[in-house]
This record gives C-alpha cells, sequence and structure tokens, in this order.
C-alpha cells in the first residue's frame, strides 16, 4: 500500500515538555537532527498527551497508525489505496478517486451480476444469493408501541422469500401496500401503467396470454370464476312470488326495465358487479323456465281439449253421414211408394 501523505504543522508542543523555550521568527528548529531541512523537523517518535491542531496541511513520508479513535469533522480525499483494518467513523462527506476493497468480501466465485448490498442490520455483504439477500430472513425485532395510545406504530414492510415465494410482511404492520410506479399505493397493490402500456399481464411458458389487463380497462381472462352466496334457486322454491305476466308487463311499462334489474342510468354511473349480475340473469333465467313450464302446461291442456273437440267433431261427421244415408234411403223409399201409387191409379183408370 501506498504510504499516505498528509501535512502536520505543530503547535503548542512545548507545553509537553519540563522546560519551556522560545525560539527566534526566524530559522529552522530540528529535534534529533543538526540539519533540519523545514522550520520544524522531527526525527524519531513524537508523543503528544493532549491536541493537535493542524491549521493547514502536514505531510508524512511513512506510515500513519491511529491506535484509538480517529475522527473526521469535514471532508477527506483519498486519491491513492487505503486500507481500513478497523471501524471508520465518517461524519462529513467523502470522496474516493480511487478503488475501496474489502479484503474480507473477496470471493472469486463471484457471478458478474452480483455486487456488495447492505443487509438490514447496516452490515455490507457481498451478494452472493441475490433473493437470499435482497429479500432477507425476518428480522427478530420487537414492534413499537405507542406509549400513550397502546397502539403498534407501523413500520417498514419487507420482503420475505421462499422456494417460489415472494411477498411482503412484517408483524408490525397490518395493511402493508405494495405499488408499482408509485410511492403512495392506496390498495394491496396498486399498479400505475405508463401510456402504451398494459399495467398486468400473465403469460405461459409458451407465451399464449393467461390474464391481461389492458391500458383501456378491458381485461382479458381464459375463464373467470365467482364466488357467491343466495344464488338463486330459491325461485324454484315452493313459496317464492312469481310474478304474473301481466304484473311484469306493466312494470316494464312505468320503469323501462325488468324488475329487480338495474336501470341503464345506474350501470353508466356505478358500473356492474359481475357476481351479482349473474345472480339476476339466472334469477330471470329461473323465472322465464317457470313461465314456459306454466305455459307448457297450458299448451297440453289445449291439446287435450282439441283431441277431445276434434273426437267429437269426428262423431258428429259420422252422425251426419248415417243422418244423410237414412235421409237417402227414405227418399228412395218415397220415390218408390209413389211409383207404385202412380201404376195403381193408371190401372183404375184404364
Amino acid at each position: 500500500m501506498k504510504p499516505v501523505i498528509l501535512l502536520f504543522f505543530l503547535i503548542g508542543s512545548a507545553a509537553a515538555i519540563a522546560q519551556q523555550n522560545t525560539f527566534p521568527t526566524s530559522g529552522k528548529v530540528g529535534v534529533g537532527t543538526t540539519n533540519p531541512s523545514t522550520q520544524f523537523q522531527v526525527n524519531g517518535s513524537v508523543k503528544i498527551d493532549s491536541s493537535l491542531h493542524v491549521k493547514d496541511t502536514a505531510i508524512f513520508e511513512n506510515n500513519i497508525q491511529v491506535q484509538q479513535k480517529m475522527t473526521v469533522e469535514k471532508e477527506v480525499t483519498m486519491r491513492d489505496n487505503t486500507e481500513i483494518q478497523g471501524n471508520l467513523i465518517v461524519r462529513g462527506n467523502t470522496s474516493l478517486e480511487g478503488q475501496l476493497t474489502f479484503p474480507n468480501l473477496a470471493d472469486t466465485t463471484l457471478n458478474n451480476d452480483e455486487f456488495l448490498l447492505i443487509d438490514e442490520d447496516g452490515k455490507i455483504r457481498r451478494s452472493g444469493n441475490m433473493k437470499s439477500l435482497i429479500y432477507a430472513a425476518e428480522p427478530i425485532k420487537p414492534c413499537l408501541v405507542d406509549p400513550v395510545t397502546g397502539n403498534i406504530v407501523p413500520a417498514n414492510p419487507y420482503w420475505k422469500a421462499k422456494p417460489n415465494i415472494l411477498y411482503v410482511k412484517d408483524p408490525c404492520v397490518t395493511d402493508p401496500k405494495v405499488g408499482i410506479n408509485t410511492s403512495t399505493p392506496s390498495a394491496s397493490l396498486t399498479i400505475v401503467h405508463r401510456e402504451g402500456t398494459g399495467p398486468l399481464l400473465v403469460r405461459e411458458n409458451n407465451g399464449d396470454k393467461v390474464f391481461q389487463v389492458g391500458d383501456d380497462g378491458i381485461t382479458y381472462a381464459r375463464e373467470i370464476k365467482v364466488n357467491l352466496e343466495n344464488w338463486p334457486d330459491y325461485v324454484f322454491d315452493s313459496t317464492y312470488k312469481l310474478k304474473t305476466l301481466e304484473e311484469v308487463e306493466t312494470y316494464i311499462l312505468v320503469e323501462g326495465h325488468l324488475p329487480a334489474l338495474p336501470a341503464a342510468s345506474e350501470i353508466e354511473k356505478d358500473g356492474v358487479s359481475l357476481g351479482e349480475m349473474n345472480r339476476l340473469l339466472v334469477e330471470k333465467v329461473e323465472e322465464l323456465t317457470l313461465y314456459m313450464i306454466t305455459l307448457n302446461e297450458q299448451l297440453k291442456l289445449q291439446q287435450v281439449q282439441l283431441h277431445d273437440q276434434q273426437q267429437n267433431a269426428e262423431l258428429q261427421q259420422q252422425l251426419l253421414i248415417q243422418q244423410q244415408l237414412l235421409i237417402e234411403q227414405q227418399q228412395a223409399l218415397l220415390e218408390e211408394q209413389q211409383c207404385r201409387m202412380e201404376y195403381v191409379l193408371n190401372a183404375l183408370q184404364n
């Protein structure tokens, strides 16, 4: 490692010596040398029990060692390699124009996409398995409690990773929220998409779309399942009061839509609940089924009545035919009797 070079001017060091010496304003002073090259030169070790104040700069041509604590209150510039074997606390700005090396983190097995990270305890670590470090293990820390209200103080949630699972969790956060393209999510997951791109897309390995929400709000899916209660099988209950078709007709003429269904103005204002709308549509289908069953029963009755009427008509037709035969027979008898009477009259006249 290159020597660290600093410039120091020692002020007040004479106070540490048993006697007090006064030096002229010009000339050079040497300690351990009779031929000083600067105004004050010390060849050997120097011990300062109190403070050392440097107004300008100091140069160290060899190593400098701090055995206790070193505090830097303003900017420090390091232009060459710097080795720190202990703790380093910097309260001001630090500029690194060269390389900063952590020997204990050296690892020739690192991949090109690995880098240093700071974990939840503020320690610098090499990335290694990215997922296991970025989504660190659950910190075992107690939740902060408000001493006045006794409520848990909300904390920042953290990412948690398991095999094939990634989720947000924190025992101190009752309702964690995740935002994509937004720092102020208003729901458990808030996605603010950029113009021209769909906010959500799920594909299969072969590239086929499974689920998509477009930037126009149109949702694509292969199938949507909705969990509902109170499915309208109650329509088939014997206690269900089915409106008559006359009542339905009157309602439509007054309201302009089917009973129980929302009006067009409500749909345009509040939208449609798919689950509730499907429930209502099934209710109407089941009511239509009951109407059709009733009409079918009426049709069967009419068919029976028509069949009876047809049978009566056939019987009447047979009776008419028989009556016609009788009339014809009687007509023939009359004609025969008339012929006989005419023959008898002719015979009497002759």
